[in-house]
């Protein structure tokens, strides 16, 4: 039997046990689903196996994530963030949007796991997904990145290496919706604050489009661009 036949199989015996009723084994179940699936896709031969294998990934990873919040506040659990890191590259909007906005919420409400979700490498396809097709996928990606660099200094050095200080202000330079660019600034706010690259984040052309922000219509974006103009040009 093959490794993509087996992920199958697990796959299906953890959508049986979701009928039975105990939502914490199905939880469980769903998480090692995806975990197995994508270990399938990663050496499978056949592209369109392969698609079909991250597919259903992102089926039992949506699912996962309903029953986790089902299970409510003691199930917010950093032992989902391996998959939802993974969630992020399963080529389906509805899955990448799910998994970006979890770890948004994660980082959010437990801001511990702010260094583990970090390590798993969830910062690089957060910033891949603000060039999405799709919106809300944006404000979803942009917002966890905001969160995860605010007061996390093992965070901001990530994004410092991986280059999200030029994306963040093309981002900035080149968006149009409020809700992506209210994150945008936050994120380029939390990544300037008390960091040696500072300066390299509040270039004259950040500082400029940030003036223009603080005047916006969008009463969140206005204020957020203030703030982010006070922090940055002060001693600039």
């Amino acid at each position: 039997m093959s490794l993509a036949t087996e992920a199958f199989l697990f796959a299906e015996q953890a959508a049986a046990a979701d009928t039975v009723g105990n939502a914490e084994t199905a939880m469980d179940l769903h998480t090692q689903a995806v975990d197995f699936l994508m270990n399938a896709a990663a050496v499978e031969q056949s592209p369109t196996t392969q698609a079909v294998l991250k597919k259903r990934a992102g089926e039992m990873l949506t699912r996962a994530e309903q029953l986790r919040r089902s299970l409510g506040e003691k199930h917010k659990s950093r032992r989902t963030v391996p998959n939802l890191v993974k969630g992020l590259s399963v080529p389906t909007t509805d899955v990448q949007r799910a998994a970006a906005a979890s770890l948004w919420e994660l980082s959010y409400s437990d801001p511990q796991s702010k260094v583990m979700i970090g390590k798993y490498g969830a910062i690089p396809p957060l910033l891949e997904l603000l060039s999405s097709p799709d919106l809300k996928t944006q404000e979803r990606a942009s917002g966890a990145l905001a969160m995860l660099c605010c007061q996390c200094d093992p965070n901001k050095e990530i994004m410092h290496q991986v280059g999200a200080v030029r994306i963040l202000q093309n981002k900035l330079l080149t968006c149009k919706d409020p809700s992506v660019l209210v994150n945008v600034i936050q994120a380029i706010n939390n990544l300037a604050v008390n960091t040696p690259f500072k300066s390299e984040v509040a270039t004259g052309e950040v500082i400029e489009c940030l003036r223009v922000q603080a005047q916006a219509d969008n009463a969140e974006l206005r204020e957020n661009a203030q703030v982010a103009l006070s922090n940055m040009t002060h001693h600039h």
